[in-house]
């Protein structure tokens, strides 16, 4: 018997042996059934290997290696604060975990709408990793609703304040963090844009006069990362040092669409900084602060207060 016969002896003798099990000895049972009944078998012993929250959730966060110290760490607070205020349902089996349950974990976990949408898109993440690695087939975060957030009130740093700030920022102690504040001021960069911004990735002669002027009065680097890699912490003991406390995570952002409106009232070139928002919806957010004067504004883009 050649070798190509007995491969088919051997794939009938299978064939047999899938019809008698799912059908019967008598039953008649098709090549294209045999191979149907054996593939939902398979998938059926996939979905055997079923993880509950706790373990979907920890296998998840290991997957997420890859990522940034401090998306890690969003990850794993948002997560595991679900865990351990849930315990319950950490025991539960991912895949029987209904959307009203969810509802009901999310609004009792996260006292706000923003937390509550920032678990839920990360629930959604852990959902669709499951379905890919078999450990669910349906998504059931997918049908709880994403709240509407209330919009919090615009910080918005006076001149004044900026002032203060600036000084402290020509301490040799700051000076180190002084570009990566003077690019969120000026430039409009968020903290994480500046994480990944090098000097090699900046184009001098189109920045800003203010910014340009503040570079001058800084030690001149021209390579390697604006910021150092220590900088949020320097940041934040510099913000207390200047009296700029409470503080929320936008205010420099805020501080330069405000002023930049004030001083060129043309929201479409703001579009190019805040992609999430049109024109309308810029002006109507920054357009109307109170408190900052046309001279401020013009004083605050030439640089003069420096």
């Amino acid at each position: 018997m050649t070798a190509a016969n007995r491969e088919e002896e051997a794939l009938l003798a299978e064939l047999r042996r899938i019809k008698k099990h799912y059908c019967g000895a008598d039953a008649q049972l098709s090549v294209a059934d045999a191979v149907y009944y054996e593939c939902g078998l398979k998938e059926q012993r996939q979905l055997d290997v079923v993880l509950s929250l706790h373990q979907a959730i920890e296998t998840y966060l290991a997957s997420k290696s890859s990522l940034s110290r401090r998306s890690r760490a969003e990850y794993s607070t948002y997560l595991r604060r679900l865990l351990r205020l849930n315990p319950e349902t950490g025991r539960e089996k991912l895949a029987d975990i209904l959307p009203e349950s969810w509802e009901n974990i999310l609004k009792t976990t996260f006292p706000t709408p923003s937390g509550r949408n920032k678990a839920r898109r990360l629930l959604h993440g852990l959902y669709e990793h499951a379905i890919v690695h078999k450990w669910a087939t349906r998504n059931s975060v997918r049908k709880v609703a994403v709240e509407n957030e209330p919009e919090r009130a615009l910080c918005v740093l006076s001149s004044e304040k900026i002032k203060v700030m600036l000084q402290w920022l020509l301490h040799p102690k700051y000076m180190s963090i002084a570009p990566a504040v003077g690019f969120m001021l000026w430039d409009g960069l968020r903290p994480c844009d500046i994480n990944r911004t090098r000097w090699e990735d900046i184009q001098r002669d189109l920045l800003p006069p203010a910014l340009k002027r503040w570079l001058d009065k800084l030690p001149q680097q021209y390579h390697g990362p604006i910021a150092p890699a220590n900088w949020h912490q320097q940041w934040r003991y510099l913000r207390q040092a200047a009296g700029l406390l409470p503080w929320q995570n936008d205010t420099l952002r805020h501080t330069y669409a405000v002023y930049h409106l004030k001083r060129y009232n043309n929201p479409n070139t703001l579009t190019q900084r805040f992609k999430h928002m049109n024109s309308r919806q810029i002006r109507q957010r920054f357009g109307h602060y109170p408190g900052i004067s046309t001279e401020d504004a013009q004083q605050f883009w030439e640089g003069d207060a420096l």
